[in-house]
């Protein structure tokens, strides 16, 4: 497939899931308080929540929005907020990414799968049921297989609904106002399909989550920009369009694994969202290499 070219705009923004308390950056901290997303004031709305960039749930106590008011916040991102915490379900727990008050955790009947934070292996505690996930190991491949059975389900408009909240508060002002049909979007003022949005998974674990914003090269690209999520071993990119009637398929960017082994273990899906709908996907598999067991999973229990 042939792809186009995409350069970075800035340096690319992280965070540290693990990181309880840090330094907080507060973005848009104009004078006047105004959303960035509905356009409402003190006069005629609130701004009394702090405004997560990146949801709580994949551990962000480091980036805040000044500029989203309560409703934005709290009716608008947070639903599409909790899907991405749900395609990401089995990353937050590899990860160890902190929640408000805990760490995430698949439960099994008398078992239990979770990590707690950076320093910490990952526990792994089989129960008599297996009914949500299992351990498969293929000794003579060195790989140690983690299944996870009816993960969670979400919808993949509010993915990418998501991925461009986020983006939208990294851009300037007037990026904004070049776009502002994708601000009308996000607040579901008018709707944009299809959409495209490529899922990698990648044999590599990311320990910060990183967000790209790239524009393209190209004047003739009818997708001028993407923002790109990594996190723990997942990569996401949602392609901007340059209006919402733009129907054609983007050209994919690529560029993140051109220097990386491209095995079996790496997959990459292109969904192509045409409707407002849940996905309630199958079983979900990571499939990790090891050359000495032991030392690579030393607290896996059965």
């Amino acid at each position: 497939m042939s792809v186009v070219r995409y350069v970075c705009i800035g340096n690319p923004i992280t965070y540290s899931p693990h990181e309880s308390i840090g330094n907080k950056q507060i973005l848009n901290n104009d004078e006047e308080r105004k959303c960035i997303f509905c356009g409402k004031t003190e006069k005629d709305t609130t701004f009394k929540k702090e405004a997560h960039l990146f949801p709580a749930g994949l551990g962000n106590r480091t980036f805040f929005n000044k500029n989203e008011c309560d409703m934005c916040n709290e009716h608008i991102f947070s639903p599409c907020e909790d899907d991405l915490c749900n395609l990401l379900e089995l990353d937050r727990i590899l990860t160890g990414s902190r929640k408000r008050s805990s760490y995430p955790k698949i439960k099994n009947r008398d078992g239990v799968m979770q990590r707690k934070g950076k320093e910490n292996n990952l526990i792994i505690e089989f129960g008599g049921d297996r009914g949500k996930f299992d351990l498969i190991e293929h000794h003579e491949k060195n790989k140690i297989e983690i299944k996870v059975k009816k993960p969670m389900p979400y919808n993949e408009v509010n993915i990418c609904k998501a991925i461009a909240h986020i983006g939208w508060s990294f851009l300037s002002e007037s990026t904004r106002e070049s776009f502002s049909y994708l601000g009308k979007w996000l607040i579901g003022e008018l709707s944009i399909f299809p959409l495209h949005l490529d899922i990698a998974f990648v044999p590599a674990l990311y320990e910060k989550g990183v967000f790209e914003i790239k524009e393209s090269t190209s004047s003739f690209n009818k997708f001028p920009l993407l923002f790109r999520f990594l996190f723990e071993s997942k990569v996401l990119t949602f392609y901007i369009p340059i209006n919402h009637e733009v129907s054609t398929e983007p050209l994919p960017d690529w560029n993140y694994i051109d220097n990386m082994e491209r095995d079996e273990e790496f997959k990459i899906s292109r969904r192509i969202v045409q409707y407002d709908k849940r996905t309630y996907p199958d079983d979900v598999s990571y499939t990790f290499k090891y050359n000495n067991r032991d030392k690579a999973f030393p607290l896996l229990e059965e």
